[in-house]
């Protein structure tokens, strides 16, 4: 106060002129980072302001402009908007009170509504001549950082143009009668440098979150678990709040922010919805993932998905998905097909939810392809919804949450990265026919026969013929790209070694037959008693067992529907064909015990 009466930027009034002015309000000193700070209660002033919107300026814009290894410099205005004089006609409507006496500001208060607008637009002079003369940085207010010119065009700027620009800047504001805050000047260090509460670290490449910042979540949602296990899990609104804004601020340093606090805002939203929450102290109740993403905060340090990407990496792959009501698809680079069905009981849900559910399934179907830790894959969908999901990582939907958190789990465990782009309806063709197809031959036998069967002949260790929906044992191959598939396509399989369940397409019984035949393969065959076929006449020679089964238990069931078909008007058969004694089975998947 003393400083800023000496400096001009307040005027104290006397008994007589306070009583001439037509508004006063409060003000009060708080601490904060340490030291004192005063605080100027302009909200009744502010509500008689037009409100001037405008756009700051992000790190995130200040990125492309960036290269590896470049050293940047950093500086700060004194007194920023201390350099903006007030009127004196409307120096009357701002006074305040502190401690029984009463001011007025000369320059431009800390506090007022239009001062950001104000300085910012009064700044844009200066911006303008700094990029002019290469500056790439971004200008937040009184807070300015980037990279200086260089003189080699091509290369990162180094410790020397850092210098060199800083002195710029230096002069530069020193004519304009601006003062550069010394203290929080950086030259040195440059390549990690700290900007708007993050750091921008040239040489690794990403956006960091500064230490101080993270000490103080972790310490904070320590407390709130803490309080929450006190409590039974009931929380005061105000101190969650506090956290939810500290913790969304941090989205550009961690990139799963927008993930870990979406249920505790949805926690808040009943309370602020309804003016409050319970009476007393207890204002909302915390659920179980609230909890964990709570415990998730606490911990921040030892995370590692700490460091957002400070330019987009390339893609090494782009899967393209889809769904429909029924099932879902998805293309590898557009060639590799995969596939599937939704469980009948889910077929009800939103298709949104349904074509985020095909995204997991479509990494799950084709991790083969992408097995190196740090792939990149482009999701290409025609849903604007789910785009935004998979990119923003929140979505204020229960079940596309809960969906999300399932993907992001997916996308650890493999060590892939995922970015979603939209495309057109008409030209996400492949994936969208792959989602609509209902394979026709998709049919398998009734739960009753297969234990019946599984009794009589297994364990049975592979399923020739399924898919993740309708497989009967713990191992499957199926037609396309499938989630937990051992292979696909089972003709491309080798059979040897193996208790095979094979209930096939009918249209494949003849190669069916032949390779069981030629490999010498276990298993039970699955087909139609159609004495006419060629193929039937050379499985009766082979086989060493045969039954027809009875009418209950050839029913069938398509893998689209979870209803059984009508009873077929021919028998159905089941072919046991057993390996010789020098094709020993394989203990993989019965569970066999070795010495």
């Amino acid at each position: 106060m003393a400083r800023w009466l000496a400096a001009g930027y307040l005027k104290e009034l006397t008994p007589e002129e306070a009583a001439d002015v037509r508004c006063v309000v409060g003000a009060f000193v708080t601490h904060s980072a340490g030291k004192p700070c005063l605080v100027v209660d302009y909200r009744h002033p502010n509500a008689f302001m037009e409100r001037r919107r405008f756009k700051y300026e992000t790190l995130w814009k200040l990125a492309p402009g960036l290269r590896s290894c470049d050293h940047m410099v950093s500086w700060d205005v004194k007194d920023a908007y201390h350099h903006l004089r007030l009127r004196e006609a409307d120096q009357t409507y701002l006074a305040f009170t502190l401690f029984g006496r009463v001011f007025v500001p000369v320059s431009m208060p800390f506090g007022l509504a239009v001062a950001p607008y104000t300085w910012t637009k009064v700044c844009r002079p200066v911006v303008g001549r700094l990029r002019e003369m290469g500056f790439v940085f971004k200008a937040y207010v009184d807070d300015f950082g980037g990279r200086p010119p260089v003189r080699d065009t091509g290369q990162p700027a180094s410790k020397a143009d850092a210098r060199r620009g800083w002195r710029t800047v230096a002069d530069l504001m020193a004519s304009l009668g601006l003062t550069v805050h010394l203290h929080k000047a950086e030259r040195e260090k440059t390549m990690e440098q700290p900007l708007l509460g993050h750091v921008v670290d040239t040489r690794l490449g990403v956006f960091l979150l500064q230490p101080q910042r993270v000490m103080k979540i972790e310490t904070m949602a320590a407390a709130l678990l803490r309080y929450a296990a006190k409590h039974r899990r009931w929380m005061r609104l105000g101190t969650l709040r506090s956290l939810c804004g500290t913790a969304i601020s941090t989205t550009l340093s961690v990139p799963q922010a927008r993930c870990r606090t979406q249920s505790l805002f949805a926690a808040m939203r009943p309370p602020l919805r309804h003016g409050g929450g319970t009476p007393g102290r207890r204002d909302l109740r915390l659920g179980h993932q609230a909890l964990a993403d709570l415990k998730w905060w606490s911990g921040l340090s030892t995370h590692a998905l700490i460091g957002g990407a400070l330019w987009p990496p390339d893609q090494d792959a782009v899967i393209f998905t889809d769904a429909s009501m029924t099932g879902w698809g998805a293309a590898w680079n557009g060639t590799v097909p995969a596939r599937g069905s939704h469980a009948p009981a889910r077929r009800h849900l939103h298709i949104n939810f349904h074509k985020l559910v095909a995204v997991r399934l479509a990494l799950l179907s084709l991790v083969d392809y992408f097995r190196p830790a740090g792939t990149v894959i482009r999701l290409m969908m025609d849903s604007l919804v789910c785009v935004h999901v998979v990119n923003n990582g929140t979505s204020r939907l229960v079940a596309m949450m809960a969906e999300l958190r399932r993907l992001q789990r997916v996308c650890a465990r493999f060590g892939v990265q995922v970015r979603a782009s939209h495309l057109l309806s008409a030209v996400n063709h492949v994936a969208d026919k792959l989602s609509r197809s209902r394979d026709s031959t998709d049919w398998s036998l009734s739960d009753t026969a297969f234990r019946r069967l599984e009794n009589k002949y297994g364990p049975h260790t592979v399923d020739l013929f399924a898919m993740s929906t309708n497989h009967k044992c713990g191992r499957c191959y199926s037609a396309t790209a499938d989630p937990g598939t051992a292979g696909v396509d089972a003709m491309q399989q080798s059979w040897r070694g193996e208790n095979c369940w094979c209930n096939p397409p009918f249209q494949l019984l003849a190669p069916v037959v032949d390779k069981i035949v030629r490999q010498r393969s276990t298993a039970p065959l699955i087909a139609p008693v159609w004495q006419s076929q060629a193929w039937w006449h050379r499985a009766l020679q082979e086989c060493t067992a045969y039954e027809v089964l009875p009418a209950a238990e050839g029913v069938f069931t398509h893998g689209a529907r979870d209803t059984p078909a009508r009873a077929t008007t021919w028998a159905v058969a089941a072919l046991r064909f057993e390996a010789p004694a020098a094709f020993p089975l394989s203990c993989a998947g019965i569970g066999c015990v070795t010495a």
